[in-house]
């Protein structure tokens, strides 16, 4: 038995830390032995080291298991149970990912307009476009900002009268500004109302109006709305291929023909998500626009916008999302 060949010894199947090797070195006299723990001790306890400060520094249990955010938006314990993941970093990346296309599938837009004196005393009779409608989309709001700037006299309504300023869609109102801040004698900012238990109805735009003509003022408001675009069906968007492109570039008066801006952006789409156009003095005006030349063609490359009474001094620029889905 001494003489036999290592390899033709019985194979252990579950070596044990416990178990001996021989071991021999030039200054033994005499064969040694190790057991299997105290060989590997050194290495198990390097490792050991190593992954305690990896999971500690990915913020891993003692245990290496995955350790939910309790102050996070989307990975907290009960995000994962109410989705039915297992929390792990897999699973995290898994409800993390779902977030961002929920997110990405929203369509939030802000929507600016600076409303002149001579436009907020024929409020009521020359009712204003503030936001063209989107084909398939309705309009639901999520804030209402508006800030009057004072200049010689405050605007005047009628008593009893509703004198807010209203944002409509299809006749029907989805939020409004006091008549507070118009009446103002001085610079103003207003939070204004959001209706609630309202229809909304899809291929519709806002109309910004009231249910009279303002009186002597001479100041301006600048309005603010927060809007979200949804698609008729409230499915959500679940497009195979999808971008919003941004399309923006500069213009003068001299690019104007019969006082109409025509841009040409080539990208196969009438889904125009809002126009807005910055004059020459870094003031930022969303205007009307129609689809196509103006003259109902090309409406999936080609806006118009009608600057009818509107001097363009200087260079301008306009800026604009298309969104294309396939």
């Amino acid at each position: 038995m001494a003489d036999e060949l290592i390899r033709n010894l019985t194979d252990e199947p579950v070596p044990t830390g416990s178990m001996r090797l021989a071991i021999d070195d030039t200054s033994y006299t005499e064969a040694h032995s190790v057991t299997v723990d105290n060989l590997f001790a050194d290495e198990i306890t390097a490792r050991e080291t190593a992954d305690d400060e990896i999971a500690s520094s990915v913020g891993l249990n003692t245990d290496y298991s995955y350790k939910p955010i309790e102050t996070s938006q989307y990975i907290k314990s009960s995000d994962f149970v109410s989705a039915g993941v297992t929390a792990s970093v897999n699973g995290a990346c898994e409800l993390l990912d779902a977030a961002i296309y929920a997110m990405n599938n929203k369509l939030f837009l802000e929507i600016f307009y600076n409303f002149t004196t001579a436009q907020l005393l024929a409020i009521n009779t020359t009712p204003i476009t503030i936001y063209a409608s989107v084909p398939g989309y309705f309009v639901n709001c999520h804030d209402v900002i508006g800030k009057h700037n004072f200049d010689t006299s405050a605007f005047t309504g009628l008593i009893l009268a509703n004198e807010s300023l209203d944002f409509k869609v299809n006749n029907i109102k989805i939020a409004s500004l006091p008549f507070a801040l118009l009446s103002a004698t001085q610079d103003t900012i207003y939070k204004g109302k959001v209706e609630e238990n309202v229809i909304l109805t899809p291929n519709f735009g806002i109309v910004a109006t009231s249910d009279i003509d303002y009186y002597n003022g001479g100041g301006t408001v600048r309005a603010r709305l927060l809007i979200e675009l949804l698609p008729d069906d409230l499915q959500g968007l679940t497009p195979t291929n999808c971008c919003n492109t941004p399309i923006y570039g500069t213009f003068s008066n001299a690019d104007l023909v019969a006082d109409k801006l025509t841009i040409t952006h080539n990208l196969g789409t009438t889904m125009i998500l809002g126009v807005a156009i910055t004059d020459n003095n870094s003031d930022v005006v969303t205007y009307q626009f129609v689809l196509g030349d103006g003259a109902g063609n090309n409406e999936d490359t080609k806006i118009t916008i009608d600057f009818t009474g509107v001097t363009v001094t200087g260079t301008w620029q306009y800026y604009f999302i298309a969104f294309q889905v396939s």
